[in-house]
């Protein structure tokens, strides 16, 4: 099983999910149709199945979001997440904004 994640949009992944050996899989939330299927076609991928998230984690306070970091923390070391969207660059622009000397942030130039 292989999962390949697809840029999308400003801020949000598809994925193409697929067995290596017969090239069967499914795509996950494809936001943008006609990228997804052409990646697809183009690596010769069976598209069989669409999956597509239909809500979202809303956050409200420190504690839910202390809460939900630490169900993710004890899942089993093996477990992989992936995320549907991205936000480090806005993120980093807001600490440069709050912490204009804090130079750790100079780290992540170039993303």
């Amino acid at each position: 099983m292989k999962v390949i994640p697809v840029r999308a949009l400003e801020d949000n992944y598809m994925y193409i999910v697929y067995n290596e050996h017969d090239l069967r899989g499914l795509v996950v939330d494809p936001v943008e149709p006609k990228k997804m299927k052409k990646i697809t076609d183009d690596m010769g991928v069976c598209n069989s199945q669409i999956s597509i998230a239909v809500s979202m984690i809303i956050v409200r306070t420190a504690e839910q979001m202390h809460h939900n970091l630490s169900i993710l923390a004890n899942l089993p070391d093996h477990t992989c997440v992936y995320p549907g969207h991205e936000y480090t660059y806005n993120n980093l622009q807001f600490a440069h904004y709050i912490e204009p000397e804090n130079e750790a942030k100079n780290n992540f130039k170039g993303l």
